[in-house]
């Protein structure tokens, strides 16, 4: 079997030259490593003139729309990818750990990020509980998601005036990360 393109050839030793045999070699030899022919050339032989290779190489269309669904899938698939690499290693995530919003979102997905920022994110907690006087009220979960509130006093210190408990709550933030 010579390609007509690349001028490349196969020889298959065959037992005997009938159109089963041929075929089988053909198949189990040329199409299982090259893949299926456009056209089919020979030289009139009474092997190639036979029903067995005119089914093995008739023009089937629902072959070629599933190989060309499969590419468009891998297409987006690797397309999703790059675009999924290029977020990761953007540098936004290693040059603002003042940013609390990667810690707010705990996700299972996102593992490598808050391992990789996991100590700048610690130093931006450590400075932001300095400077709002920030403390840790509770850690419950809710639904499967990892939910940690904090409680930043913003009132005015003031010791004339008097704050019953019932406005304490009122009067400060909650933090929920």
């Amino acid at each position: 079997m010579v390609d007509y393109f690349s001028k490349s050839c196969e020889a298959v030793p065959i037992p005997q030259q009938d159109a089963l045999t041929v075929t089988r070699g053909f198949i189990d030899h040329w199409v299982s490593w090259y893949g299926s022919p456009f056209s089919l050339h020979s030289d009139q032989g009474s092997a190639f003139e036979s029903h067995l290779v005119a089914q093995s190489m008739e023009y089937n269309p629902n072959f070629l729309e599933s190989a060309s669904n499969c590419a468009i899938k891998m297409l987006q698939i690797t397309a999703g990818v790059i675009k999924w690499t290029a977020l990761f290693w953007s540098p936004w995530a290693f040059r603002n750990p003042h940013t609390i919003g990667i810690r707010m979102t705990y996700v299972g997905c996102t593992w490598i990020l808050n391992s990789l920022t996991f100590k700048a994110r610690l130093d931006a907690r450590s400075r932001l509980q300095m400077k709002y006087n920030i403390q840790r009220v509770g850690l419950s979960t809710r639904e499967g998601e990892f939910v940690e509130a904090f409680y930043a006093d913003r009132r005015i210190k003031s010791s004339s005036k008097s704050i019953s408990p019932e406005q304490d709550d009122l009067n400060g933030e909650i933090l929920v990360r």
